[in-house]
């Protein structure tokens, strides 16, 4: 950060001792400028024993496979967020109240937090938005391992997959950091189909 969004001074990064953190401070006005980490959100979306991903156009991870996901905007919920990224990217729409949260990963080292969701679907039409090259439904067995975007989903895809054969589900709240690797798990309650109201 190079200058202050309220009087377009120059700022400095500075200790504060009441806060603990370096954090950049406006060399004029003293206006301080908090960095929080970012909010990405993604949806797995299933139909029958089929996933949903989505080749990127765009990098990281251009022309590889992932499930539709992408920053969250102001004004929406986390909800709105998910579904709008899976409707732009791949045509197709779930009413915000149809997904159930699924995954919470950390990610210190880069300032982010990527929230995921899940939801079943009732038909496998598909609209390629511009950000996707192709859109298509994967079965465990015909999921490109070795062509996705992001090798942390590798491990999640695989959990998503037991979950789905089994049809008991859980919130998996995760961290990768220079720590290494972590997860823990909460049971909840099985699915609810798209259209059904789910809780």
């Amino acid at each position: 950060m190079n200058f202050c969004s309220e009087c377009g001074s120059a700022v400095s990064l500075r200790f504060l001792p009441d806060e603990g953190k370096e954090r950049y401070v406006c060399d004029n006005c003293g206006m301080v400028h908090y960095q929080n980490p970012k909010i990405l959100v993604g949806c797995i979306v299933n139909h029958g024993d089929s996933i949903l991903l989505m080749k990127r156009a765009n990098s990281p991870g251009k022309d590889k496979w992932c499930a539709p996901s992408g920053f969250m905007e102001s004004e929406e919920t986390l909800e709105e967020a998910a579904v709008r990224e899976t409707f732009e990217e791949t045509g197709v729409s779930i009413p915000p109240e149809d997904v159930d949260l699924h995954t919470i990963t950390s990610l210190k080292d880069i300032s982010e937090v990527y929230v995921v969701f899940r939801a079943e679907v009732q038909s496998r039409d598909i609209e390629i938005g511009e950000e996707a090259l192709d859109a298509a439904w994967f079965t465990k067995e015909q999921l490109p391992w070795d062509d996705l975007a992001f090798v942390e989903s590798y491990g999640f895809f695989r959990l998503f997959f037991r979950e789905l054969e089994r049809g008991e589900y859980s919130v998996h709240v995760s961290r990768a950091d220079g720590l290494g690797k972590y997860r823990v798990s909460y049971p909840t309650s099985p699915p609810q189909c798209a259209g059904s109201g789910g809780v």
